[in-house]
């Protein structure tokens, strides 16, 4: 669950850009994890104020096998919807079109929710409306933002 907090803590820039865009007031996220919702950064952790400081713990390798085992796991009856937020993200992207053969997956794109770069795509980028969309169009229950 990426970017969620506890009740009562601060609200990180990155969740609070993601709590304006879909209109969530849990910073939390575990209604969005009981619906189905899974929040993987490509990098796990992160110091304080100092992007990508923790990029050398090969996060990579863990992140990209648990996006191998979703594609390899998901029905081709069910709709598997990836947001690829910002540049590391996007890096996935061939490896999701390599491993996702028997699944309908759907790509949305846009810059990561950071403030730093959230006003190039993030923002207005419509994800969650779009992410309904496609579960509705599939005969899926929609999600609960």
């Amino acid at each position: 669950m990426a970017f969620a907090v506890n009740d009562g803590l601060p609200i990180p820039p990155s969740l609070r850009n993601i709590v304006k865009e879909s209109k969530c007031t849990d910073t939390t996220l575990v209604k969005w994890a009981r619906q189905g919702v899974l929040l993987l950064n490509s990098i796990l952790t992160v110091r304080e104020d100092q992007p990508m400081s923790c990029a050398y713990i090969d996060w990579e390798i863990y992140t990209t096998n648990a996006i191998k085992y979703l594609l390899e796991h998901s029905s081709a009856d069910s709709p598997l919807i990836v947001c690829l937020w910002g540049g590391s993200a996007k890096e996935k992207k061939s490896l999701i079109s390599k491993y996702s053969d028997a699944a309908q997956v759907y790509i949305l794109e846009a810059s990561h929710p950071s403030p730093l770069s959230a006003h190039i795509s993030f923002i207005g980028c419509g994800h969650f409306t779009k992410i309904n969309e496609i579960l509705e169009s599939h005969g899926e229950p929609i999600i609960n933002w």
